[in-house]
């Protein structure tokens, strides 16, 4: 049987990709005409992880209304988060027809200068006016800001001179566009920051596989008595009492005192059940226990 075939319709802001198939399609034939920014590429080499990584940011910016090829060139990806290249952030702005007016501008001691410089006081402005905003809303970043961060002529993890060294007055008005534009433009931006604000943001490292690993004891697990995971120590630790040892008749949502000192829920199925001993049976849990379990009466804990 010979592959199925469907015409992608070119219009004037390029190819009109329908669904995920379609885009994935794309982000193939970019990869495979070795047209991927060093950023979008996996940096195992695995291939389907690059298509797979430019589809991701075809996505993203077709969210914000951006062509597939402009998303492709427009993003870079920053702790595994897609940030969009300034410029390309502005357009998205200005294509939304609300933005009124923009004005930008350096001050030093309070008073506006021509020309920036290193003084602490320099400081960028960015005033944005949307048009359904009464008030313009005003961005700014200074240097004694970038110092306090740590910004202020640092080099790279290379060792190599930074933006902060080459252009550091273009950064600090980045800053201070990023401030200006990112609250009245939130819809549009939709919470994808300016490449030149995350790019200063702390590398942010896996989290320990104590934390990523270990399942906690859920909601069901505990009103069905399904076997606590090997992780909850607490689960293994401690013997079941004989059966004669638990009360007998009791109502549902009894909570019995074993000799040992552990507490055990009778639960609807029947069984006693342990109750962990790293957290309590709070009233939430508890009133979201007989309300997915339609208990009735009041559980005495």
């Amino acid at each position: 049987m010979s592959e199925e075939r469907r015409i992608v319709e070119v219009g004037r802001r390029g190819v009109t990709l329908a669904n995920w198939d379609d885009v994935k399609g794309f982000a193939r034939a970019i990869v495979a005409a070795d047209m991927v920014p060093y950023a979008l590429l996996d940096k195992s080499g695995d291939t389907e992880r690059s298509i797979t990584r430019v589809a991701i940011v075809i996505e993203s910016g077709l969210e914000m209304g951006l062509a597939p090829m402009t998303s492709m060139r427009g993003f870079a990806v920053i702790n595994n988060m897609p940030a969009i290249y300034g410029a390309v952030g502005l357009g998205v702005c200005q294509s939304t027809g609300r933005l009124e007016s923009v004005r930008e501008w350096y001050e030093v001691e309070g008073q506006a200068v021509a020309q920036p410089s290193d003084d602490p006081t320099c400081t960028a402005f960015c005033e944005v006016k949307a048009r359904d905003w009464t008030e313009p809303y005003v961005g700014k970043f200074s240097v004694a800001q970038a110092v306090a961060a740590g910004f202020w002529k640092k080099t790279d993890r290379s060792g190599k001179p930074s933006l902060w060294v080459t252009r550091r007055y273009e950064m600090l008005m980045w800053k201070a566009r990023w401030r200006g534009y990112r609250v009245p433009f939130a819809h549009e931006l939709n919470g994808v920051p300016f490449y030149e604000e995350a790019i200063d943001y702390e590398p942010q490292e896996p989290r320990d596989a104590e934390f990523t690993t270990k399942a906690p004891k859920t909601l069901d697990e505990l009103v069905d008595g399904a076997t606590a995971p090997e992780s909850a120590p607490d689960a293994t630790e401690v013997e079941q009492p004989p059966d004669d040892e638990f009360p007998k008749d009791a109502p549902v949502g009894t909570v019995w005192e074993a000799p040992g000192g552990q507490p055990w829920v009778l639960l609807p199925t029947g069984k006693w059940e342990m109750i962990p001993s790293e957290g309590e049976m709070t009233s939430d849990i508890v009133e979201r226990i007989k309300s997915e379990r339609k208990l009735s009466g009041d559980l005495p804990w």
